[in-house]
């Protein structure tokens, strides 16, 4: 198993992830966000011929937009402090560690990114009321 994300996750979301079994949909803000449980954070996934972790999948997905266009939203690099944790309509929701968590989302279309408004704090409070 690998713990590298649940070391990076703060304590509060490892916790609520927990306490659930499977994947969780929340209402927020005007999206549905499709969240991965625990279990769904550490399968492999192949996006692209680049194999990871779906944690991870933001990288893959830049370093593919990266080879394609040669430019990108984020750097590699800006990718090692991000951590998908779902989706939103296909799309990857992700949070930036070194940002409070705040929440974003990557637009596979369009190869751009957007502020969800609010951070992880806020997500599992809604989680919880729903």
């Amino acid at each position: 198993m690998c713990f590298g994300v649940f070391m990076i996750l703060p304590s509060y979301y490892k916790n609520w992830l927990d306490s659930i079994d499977t994947d969780v949909e929340v209402s927020y803000r005007g999206s549905e966000f499709y969240l991965l449980s625990e279990r769904e954070l550490i399968d492999e996934i192949t996006i692209d011929k680049n194999t990871v972790k779906a944690f991870n999948q933001l990288s893959a997905f830049i370093k593919t937009q990266l080879e394609m266009s040669g430019s990108s939203p984020l750097t590699s690099e800006q990718c090692n402090t991000c951590i998908t944790i779902g989706q939103d309509n296909g799309n990857p929701i992700f949070i930036d560690s070194t940002r409070d968590s705040e929440l974003f989302c990557y637009y596979l279309d369009g190869g751009y990114i957007e502020a969800k408004g609010g951070n992880l704090l806020s997500l599992v409070i809604e989680a919880k009321n729903t």
